[in-house]
């Protein structure tokens, strides 16, 4: 008795057995593949990553804004190249700010040197003490000088904003 219905063997032997899409066993017929709008019969195309962006794809990159500059020169090295580079350094804002980081960087180093040599004067807690505050201190300072980078405006910081202004000016490194 062979069985018939829509989906039979040529041999009557039964139902044909149902592949994924592209998938074929010996000896049956290939399935149809749906590719995009058209119906194509045969096996369906091997997976292929997604190709990366052409180069004409990848945005521009943006300049970085003067207030952030003179905000990221509170980091001592982009000070260096702020003064290097051609672009930053004809910006007189830039410039003064890059010179306060790198004087004001000068000043803490200078003062860790005097508080190690008060440290080995001092009784431990009061050298702690002096230290933790002259730090305190420094930490502000650095961070007042880059909130008001940000915002766009000169923050002249104690014994290094007015030398830093005087040598902005008077550079020729800068020019």
């Amino acid at each position: 008795m062979a069985y018939e219905g829509a989906n039979s063997r040529e041999d009557g032997s039964g139902p044909e057995p149902v592949y994924g899409p592209g998938d074929t066993a010996p000896g049956y017929a290939t399935a149809s593949v749906r590719d995009r709008h058209n119906v194509v019969d045969g096996p369906s195309p091997p997976y292929t990553a997604p190709y990366p962006p052409y180069p004409s794809d990848v945005p521009e990159p943006t300049p970085v804004s003067l207030n952030t500059a003179a905000a990221l020169a509170y980091f001592v090295v982009p000070a260096v190249f702020f003064l290097l580079l051609p672009p930053y350094r004809s910006q007189p804002q830039l410039r003064f700010h890059s010179w306060q980081a790198i004087f004001y960087f000068l000043l803490g180093v200078a003062a860790r040197e005097i508080e190690q040599v008060l440290a080995s004067m001092l009784p431990s807690p009061v050298a702690f003490l002096l230290g933790s505050l002259l730090l305190l201190l420094l930490f502000a300072g650095w961070l007042v000088a880059v909130v008001k980078a940000v915002q766009g405006e000169r923050c002249h910081l104690p014994l290094v904003g007015s030398f830093a202004e005087q040598v902005a000016q008077t550079s020729s490194l800068t020019r």
